[in-house]
Order: C-alpha cells, then sequence, then structure tokens
C-alpha cells in the first residue's frame, strides 16, 4: 500500500509474474510499498520515468511516489534473461555456420 502521513490510495490495474500496473493517488509525497519480495531484476516506472525501487523492511520494494495521481509501473527483465538470449542467438548462428560448412564439404557420389 501507499505510505506516508497524509490519506492516499492504490489500486492494482493489472498483474501478472512479470508486470505490474499500479495507480496511485495522494495529498502528499508517499512511499507505495509492495509485499512482493525485492529481488534484482525488477525496473520501475513513475508515469514512464525511470523510478527507483527501496528495500523495505529488508524484504520487500518500495517506489517514492510523489503527491497526485501516478502510474506506477513494474517490469521484471533480469540482464540474465538478456544474457541467455543473446547467447543462444550466438549458439544458433554458429550452428547454422557449421550446418553450411558440413554441407558444402559433402561428398557426392557418383550418379548411376
Amino acid at each position: 500500500g501507499l505510505t506516508g502521513g497524509a490519506a492516499g490510495a492504490a489500486r492494482l490495474r493489472s498483474y501478472a509474474p512479470e508486470r505490474m500496473v499500479i495507480e496511485t493517488e495522494s495529498d502528499t509525497p508517499g512511499l507505495l510499498v509492495l509485499r512482493d519480495a525485492f529481488y534484482p531484476g525488477w525496473r520501475a516506472t513513475v508515469d514512464g520515468a525511470p523510478a527507483a525501487i527501496y528495500p523495505v523492511d529488508v524484504l520487500f520494494r518500495g517506489v517514492v511516489v510523489p503527491a497526485g495521481q501516478h502510474e506506477i509501473v513494474f517490469v521484471y527483465d533480469p540482464p540474465s534473461w538478456r544474457w541467455g538470449l543473446a547467447l543462444s542467438g550466438v549458439g544458433i548462428v554458429l550452428w547454422l555456420l557449421l550446418l553450411g560448412w558440413a554441407w558444402s564439404r559433402r561428398v557426392v557420389g557418383p550418379v548411376v
């Protein structure tokens, strides 16, 4: 929920394992705290601008939200996923090159 000195509201607009969209409204700045685990690989934006994610109570994650109405988006995009995708692509390209080389070097027997 949204923490701070004044009344505020947070509404979960959409939820998926790798993406969450939350709308907030408050009279003063606050801290939006998600009771999901603080884990590397999450990125956050507030109204489309990058926002820092802070550990809250060691386990949870929080984002500072200014006063007013805002849309906060959390996206799970760990660097390991991008590295794995890139390495898979390199592996496929190398496999195709090796296959092409083997195909060009094949021996064709006499035609009868």
